[in-house]
């Protein structure tokens, strides 16, 4: 029952983290376009956590929550095997033929979110262009 609870709590933080990240994103002035887009074909895997308009540029933002210094730092998180997969994850998104965008850039951004249970409001550390 307590691993239930824990992987609940871990969900939640997750979620929690990633709409600090979006609102984090909106003070910026950027334009949300979706969060949490997953692909149709089902030989790709995978989640891009928040997609967003920086200006000129459609930037794919990979998000990572932590809650203590326990696990580490959340943007060590983000490995080789995440960006490839974030990559192949933007392609998918840009290929579908409602998104035109080809008159913008592309950017991957990695968005880490520290959020202590004594604390109200998390640490946001965002990383611009974080996986070439």
């Amino acid at each position: 029952m307590r691993s239930v609870s824990r992987m609940t709590h871990r969900r939640q933080l997750g979620q929690d983290g990633e709409a600090a990240a979006a609102a984090h994103l909106e003070r910026l002035g950027w334009s949300i376009v979706t969060r949490n887009w997953r692909p149709d074909d089902p030989h790709l895997r995978g989640e891009v956590d928040i997609i967003a308009i920086d200006g000129r540029s459609v930037v794919f933002c990979e998000v990572k929550t932590r809650s203590g210094g326990g696990a580490g730092d959340p943007l060590e998180a983000v490995t080789p095997i995440k960006e490839r997969r974030l990559r192949l994850l933007a392609r998918a998104w840009l290929a579908e033929a409602e998104h035109d965008l080809s008159y913008r850039t592309v950017r991957f951004d990695v968005i880490g979110v520290r959020w202590p249970p004594s604390a109200v409001a998390p640490a946001i550390d965002h990383v611009r262009d974080a996986v070439r």
